[in-house]
């Protein structure tokens, strides 16, 4: 009797496929490389079931480009090595990686936050995956979407001026959008019930038939605060065009 395969998902959450990435990219840098060396910089000997497993991770996250043997690191996997620590350009890039799988931008659709790791596993296994499958897929899952969601939260520009509570911008969107990553500059936003004192619409339109948006903020925009929206709408562009399957081996 066969056994029945569960769908793809990647052998181990995003954190640890970046780290086992990472003698790969001191060694070679933006060189092309065989499958096989890339084999040996991840611990292995020879292409074994193993190697191949951990090959197709980091590929799931998009962390190598090519085939074969052309194989480079991938743009996001060099700006998460080499970025600093907190910086927004690596959380973008880690932003963008966490959803490469499709599974876990399914995942992200249909969740709000995290869910826990039983009723994501319950999940999984009624989309058909085999019990052991769905429990490893959901911890890496989850911590794939923490790290990323630690990282955006535990963010401080430290060239940004300091500015009082009381003449702090906000912006608020309401537009019907997909849901995003929870937890990052992804996440839902959610329309304004009540405008809050001191707050105005700055602009309203129609982006579709479907999608129409409202902008609200709170004290004075000036081009520095436009310029910051402009990178923010930027990264979520990047998501929303990240469609790309991760492919085979």
């Amino acid at each position: 009797m066969a056994v029945s395969r569960s769908p793809n998902y990647p052998q181990m959450d995003l954190g640890s496929a970046l780290e086992a990435i990472r003698p790969a990219y001191k060694a070679e840098g933006r060189n092309k490389m065989s499958r096989l060396t890339l084999a040996e910089h991840l611990g292995y000997s020879s292409l074994n079931g193993r190697a191949l497993a951990k090959i197709g991770a980091v590929r799931a996250y998009g962390l190598i480009d090519g085939r074969e043997d052309a194989i480079r690191i991938a743009q996001d996997a060099i700006i998460a090595l080499e970025a600093p620590e907190g910086s927004p350009e690596r959380g973008q890039a880690l932003a963008r990686s966490s959803l490469k799988p499709p599974i876990f931008k399914e995942i992200a659709g249909e969740c709000e936050g995290l869910p826990s790791e039983s009723n994501l596993r319950f999940s999984l296994i009624k989309k058909g995956y085999a019990p052991d499958a769905a429990g490893t897929a959901a911890q890496n899952y989850l911590a794939t979407m923490r790290l990323v969601g630690e990282l955006e939260t535990g963010y401080s520009d430290p060239t940004a001026d300091e500015v009082p509570a009381s003449d702090a911008q906000s912006v608020e969107f309401d537009m019907a959008l997909p849901a995003r990553i929870p937890g990052t500059i992804a996440r839902e936003a959610q329309p304004p019930s009540v405008m809050r004192e001191g707050e105005r619409e700055w602009l309203r339109g129609d982006l579709s038939r479907e999608v129409s948006y409202r902008l609200f903020i709170q004290g004075e925009i000036g081009p520095k605060e436009i310029g910051k929206l402009i990178k923010l709408l930027q990264a979520q562009k990047d998501v929303l065009d990240d469609d790309d399957d991760y492919g085979g081996l």
